[in-house]
């Protein structure tokens, strides 16, 4: 991929925010990423991060109550934060489609594969329903399910985890988009499994210039197929990087951590490595740096906010690295 591509997906200032008593609650606080064709995103860090909700407003599903409250987002041509929730409609599915965690619940148990696959290819592009189902089997033997065919007729309930989430994958790609977000796609399969649709992944990246943006805890995975990492942490971006640098030369103290956690198999027999503490309540940051509860290497410095940094430089959100 070329260095020089055009970004696809443009995110600057993005804020989100709950409601509260007091008035809306911020959880993200100004996330920028830009992301080309042709090119994987990582959006990596522990669970309450900020990382679905991120994803999530890409496509206007943000859930409960949680409302954008600023900044702007590019997908191709459009500005989605200037289009009304029918001109989104559109965009989604068709210009971006997302891959959640659980295929089992994302899947509809009283309708075959066959039907499902047809009838979103239907909704997107005008097909007789032969020439549809043509397509959903196209579709499953894409993603590799074995006698695509035949699967048509199955319902989800008579397929294998890993089999689920390929079928999955395929009503993501139905309406032909240009770039799908995959949600934790593998937390609910084995580690065979979780390989082989990583691997799957890559490939559709590949044959179909796909611009993917994968949203994951597994540090191990992002390594296999992703071109650029972004940490976050209590809803900010706190550094950014290429993978190869991201786990050779981590700047910010939280990644460090993370990639410490790492099980390796030469590690000596004891306890795993942890980071101490509990991310922190949204709307009860810390001042300063908020990981400097957790940090070991905090100082008074620590207690003011650290500057922003360029996100295509490979600086990090820390006094340290500054």
């Amino acid at each position: 991929m070329s260095a020089a591509a055009p970004a696809f997906l443009e995110v600057s200032d993005l804020r989100i925010g709950f409601p509260g008593r007091a008035g809306d609650v911020p959880v993200v606080h100004g996330v920028d990423f830009a992301l080309s064709a042709g090119e994987t995103l990582a959006l990596v860090g522990e669970s309450g991060s900020g990382k679905s909700l991120t994803a999530l407003s890409l496509i206007d599903l943000l859930p409960g109550g949680a409302r954008r409250l600023g900044g702007r987002i590019r997908i191709g041509e459009n500005q989605l934060d200037t289009l009304s929730s029918n001109a989104i409609r559109k965009i989604r599915g068709g210009e971006i489609a997302m891959i959640f965690q659980d295929p089992l619940s994302a899947l509809n148990p009283a309708f075959t594969v066959g039907r499902q696959l047809t009838d979103a290819i239907r909704s997107h592009h005008p097909l007789s329903r032969g020439a549809a189902a043509k397509r959903a089997e196209e579709l499953l033997d894409l993603v590799g399910i074995p006698s695509p065919k035949a699967r048509l007729h199955s319902f989800p309930h008579e397929m294998s985890g890993g089999q689920r989430q390929r079928v999955a994958i395929a009503l993501a790609l139905a309406s032909g988009p240009k770039l799908l977000i995959a949600d934790e796609p593998t937390t609910a399969l084995d580690v065979t499994v979780q390989a082989q649709i990583m691997a799957l992944l890559a490939r559709l990246r590949q044959e179909l210039g796909l611009a993917i943006l994968l949203i994951s805890h597994n540090l191990d995975l992002v390594a296999e197929i992703c071109h650029r990492v972004a940490v976050m942490y209590a809803g900010r971006i706190v550094e950014t990087n290429t993978v190869e640098e991201i786990f050779r030369r981590p700047q910010h103290p939280y990644t460090r951590m993370l990639l410490d956690c790492i099980p390796r198999l030469d590690d000596r027999p004891g306890p795993l490595a942890t980071i101490p503490g509990e991310p922190p309540l949204f709307g009860k940051l810390p001042s300063g740096c908020p990981f400097r509860p957790r940090c070991p290497a905090a100082h008074e410095r620590c207690l003011a906010m650290p500057p922003a940094f360029p996100q295509e430089a490979g600086q990090a959100a820390c006094w340290l690295a500054a």
